[in-house]
């Protein structure tokens, strides 16, 4: 695993969105033609054919294709490739319109061709580690995200995706929203549900009093690239050691807790939750707690795929 970069805050400059000529010839490139090399590609190596957006490719790369890829994804892998974090490396991005015969509709696909990495996923793999061997990769989870908060966001305090538009995620409020002019305005999107109906029903002054803990916490935050989905699903690892971090749709600039909270969304007792807050970065308890409240108040929005 390859890391980069001084242990300062640094100001990257602020990505720009490929000209809309080429992103359509990339979209036709890769859907058209790819797609159709990579099916005759695994039919001859004996390669999984598609499943879940991926198609193999020769020369070892890999084209992800489908509706809901966009171009903040394949802009937040390529940067964090840039700064020395262990994503593949992004080739080109592309976008074109499919037509949907059973809605009479298009959709827009995205595409990224990038570069494959080897490696087991850690989901399928870790009750078969060692754990010097578990150790070790945390080890260098930890020194990834490091790696993320030394830069300081080209938006200023705007909590927005690397373009400095929406943001997207599994616990994002309507699944994707924003962007946010500060931390403040982000929490408020998840408080302003306290006047649902259904908390006729639910403790709500306890879960709002938690929830409206982080308007504290919050002035104490900076905003930093944030991968929003580092769960083991999206992590490859061989011989002990970190080899990738996958699908970076959930990406872009956020309240530096977000990383840490984002990664124990699933319940206390799984093995990751247990992994994270014994990672010598976590400092995030409190945040944890009132995220959790922020949660229940918006959970009707959220878009659980």
């Amino acid at each position: 695993m390859r890391m980069s970069g001084e242990n300062i805050s640094m100001l990257p400059p602020a990505p720009q969105r490929q000209w809309t000529v080429i992103t359509r010839l990339n979209g036709f490139i890769h859907g058209v033609i790819l797609t159709r090399i990579s099916t005759w590609y695994c039919k001859w190596t004996g390669l999984p054919p598609q499943s879940s957006c991926i198609y193999y490719l020769p020369f070892n790369l890999v084209l992800k294709y489908s509706h809901a890829v966009r171009e903040d994804e394949a802009v937040a892998q390529s940067f964090a490739h840039s700064i020395g974090l262990p994503a593949p490396r992004v080739l080109s991005y592309g976008e074109r319109e499919v037509w949907d015969h059973s809605i009479k509709r298009n959709f827009s696909y995205g595409s990224i061709l990038m570069t494959r990495v080897s490696g087991q996923v850690l989901d399928d793999c870790h009750e078969s580690l060692e754990p010097s061997q578990l150790a070790s990769i945390m080890s260098d989870i930890d020194s990834c995200l490091a790696a993320m908060r030394r830069y300081s966001s080209p938006w200023g305090s705007q909590v927005c995706s690397v373009l400095g538009g929406r943001v997207h995620g599994a616990r994002i409020v309507g699944g994707r929203n924003g962007p946010y002019p500060d931390s403040l305005a982000f929490n408020h999107d998840y408080i302003q549900y306290k006047q649902t109906e259904r908390w006729e029903r639910e403790p709500v002054e306890e879960v709002l009093g938690n929830a409206e803990m982080m308007n504290t916490l919050s002035a104490n935050h900076r905003i930093v690239f944030t991968h929003g989905d580092l769960l083991p699903h999206n992590i490859l690892v061989r011989d002990g050691r970190l080899t990738a971090i996958l699908d970076w749709e959930f990406s872009g600039w956020f309240p530096e807790y977000w990383e840490y909270t984002e990664m124990q969304r699933f319940s206390p007792r799984y093995f990751w939750s247990q992994q994270v807050v014994a990672l010598p970065s976590y400092k995030y308890a409190a945040e944890l707690k009132a995220s959790r409240a922020m949660w229940i108040l918006a959970s009707e929005s959220f878009n659980w795929w």
